[in-house]
């Protein structure tokens, strides 16, 4: 399969974003019940992100509205 590089190094990726994503949430003190709780809450967190993205869709970033625009952040 000449794909499967490719495929690996992305499920890795993602492995490592859910993994950091459940260490932050830990951190906060949230209580995390499920898997599944840990998979809906990123994609409300990235819902979010796509929806500040897309709202500011042509802005131009500067230091006032990068952790905003790039990070997603609540500012």
């Amino acid at each position: 399969m000449p794909f499967l590089n490719t495929l690996i190094e992305n499920l890795h990726y993602y492995v490592d974003v859910i993994i950091e994503y459940v260490q932050n949430v830990i951190k906060s003190g949230i209580n995390i019940r499920s898997f599944e709780a840990v998979v809906y809450d990123c994609n409300i967190e990235n819902e979010y992100h796509n929806n500040i993205l897309m709202e500011h869709m042509g802005t131009k970033i500067n230091k006032d509205n990068y952790k905003s625009l790039i990070l997603g952040l609540k500012v």
